[in-house]
């Protein structure tokens, strides 16, 4: 039985990519031909997608809860709106 002192050991870096892979479903093909760190790259950049969308989607809810209406609109039609509807 450890101690009070004993520490974790984390996982190793490469089983923690690998299990990231396997959530993003890429394919062994793909893993077999990129450099560690361009996987790692494309990792992370999957990564933070996933959290911006799930952003978008906790403030959805909170806007539905509130009663708020959010529309997206394109930078054309936020111009539009901010000249005064021209």
């Amino acid at each position: 039985m450890p101690d009070d002192n004993y520490k974790r050991l984390a996982m190793p870096r490469v089983l923690t990519i690998m299990q990231k892979c396997v959530e993003h479903k890429i394919q062994d093909t793909l893993l077999n031909r990129l450099h560690f760190n361009d996987l790692y790259c494309l990792l992370l950049s999957l990564d933070i997608a996933n959290l911006r969308q799930l952003i978008k989607q906790q403030n959805k809810m909170k806007n539905k809860n509130k009663n708020n209406i959010v529309k997206d609109i394109s930078q054309e039609e936020a111009v539009k709106f901010l000249k005064g509807g021209q």
